[in-house]
């Protein structure tokens, strides 16, 4: 009988990678032929070292400010401040080389914000040299730093790159453009949506958040359960989910639930009952859940509030729940293909509400009046 490995397998081989235990960690996929062996390399590590490189590109393309700012003292001497960004260049010794990342992510799905850093990093000659050294061309190597961020952000502003990074981040993804059509088709049909955002994970000592298949399991049974839950889904109109991998939370899904307003309130409240549902229900006590609507108000301030209740001609906030929560729930995901079992091929990590056929209906009462902003 074949072997398969399993989530717990997978995770456990990772575990040892990234607790030093051995360089490659070997699982024996089937004992009883040749040993057909399944090498997880240290890929926690090369996830957890990408992500830094996203982190670090993005706080470059944040500010115009260089890595350090040169000027002349009185007494004609060069003098060198670091800023902020410059502080990332002690992180460069430890960056991977362009060539590496096969190696590091053998499927190949890589941030192009990642790629735009090593690529340029690739063409620079002082990597490891301290930033007061001066070069052969008579420049600090401070100076050569700054250049290499100017390139970065040069290369970042042109319509070629954005049009990756719009479907990196989600907004230009086939799953976003289907999703805003169908947010679209909802707010043809109700006057105003109750948007609720929940994050549903696992507790942090539950080993069983890192079962694949035990988290799709609990994802089908939401959803297929929600028609029964009449109390907690009564008013439900709509629904979006995404399945993500992190290496300490596991599997854990994020959920954009759509009521219809004109039905349901108090989003904080459902948020927390929906939330109590999964926690005790679903995962049997296992769950723990987060209720993004709870602390909406800190996004007010920025600008970005998108969740709550929506009115169908407040443009603003549907502009907000599209661009700073849809998006996210759209954008290409790297890491979750490495965690998920090869004897799940079909493993989905993201579904939404079915758009419906849309008939004319003339309804009585009064035809709905734009609200005044």
């Amino acid at each position: 009988m074949e072997h398969t490995t399993t989530a717990f397998e997978h995770f456990n081989a990772i575990e040892c990678v990234n607790n030093g235990l051995q360089e490659d960690c070997v699982i024996d996929t089937q004992p009883e032929q040749q040993h057909k062996q399944l090498l997880i390399t240290q890929c926690f590590d090369a996830i957890d070292t990408l992500m830094q490189i996203e982190h670090a590109v993005k706080r470059i393309l944040s500010s115009a400010e260089p890595g350090f700012t040169l000027w002349r003292s009185m007494q004609g001497r060069l003098q060198m401040s670091t800023t902020p960004v410059g502080r990332l260049m002690n992180q460069l010794n430890q960056m991977p080389r362009l060539t590496q990342l096969p190696q590091l992510l053998p499927r190949k799905m890589v941030s192009p914000f990642v790629l735009l850093f090593l690529t340029e990093l690739e063409k620079v000659e002082w990597r490891g040299i301290p930033p007061e050294y001066v070069m052969p061309d008579g420049r600090l190597c401070a100076e050569h730093f700054n250049d290499l961020l100017s390139r970065i952000r040069e290369v970042a502003s042109s319509a070629a790159f954005k049009t990756k990074a719009n479907v990196w981040l989600g907004m230009g993804s086939k799953n976003y453009q289907g999703t805003v059509k169908y947010i679209d088709s909802l707010f043809e049909r109700h006057s105003k949506l109750l948007v609720v955002r929940l994050d549903l994970t696992y507790a942090r000592d539950y080993q069983g958040r890192y079962d694949a298949a035990l988290c799709k399991q609990h994802v089908d049974q939401f959803l297929n359960n929600r028609r029964n839950k009449r109390t907690l889904f009564k008013n439900l109109v709509g629904y979006i989910w995404r399945i993500e991998f992190g290496i300490e939370m596991g599997f854990h899904c994020h959920w954009v639930l759509i009521f219809n307003g004109n039905k349901s309130q108090q989003d904080i409240v459902l948020a927390d009952a929906i939330g109590d549902y999964w926690r005790n229900s679903i995962t049997q006590g296992y769950g723990t859940y987060w209720n993004c609507n709870k602390y909406g108000g800190k996004f007010k301030p920025l600008d970005q509030l998108g969740v709550g209740m929506i009115h169908n001609s407040d443009t603003h906030m549907r502009k907000n729940l599209l661009e700073h929560v849809i998006s996210y729930l759209t954008k290409v995901d790297e890491f979750i293909r490495l965690q998920v079992p090869e004897d799940m091929p079909n493993f989905r990590t993201f579904g939404r509400g079915e758009i419906l056929s849309y008939r004319e209906v003339k309804r009585p009462g009064r035809p709905r009046v734009k609200k005044q902003k």
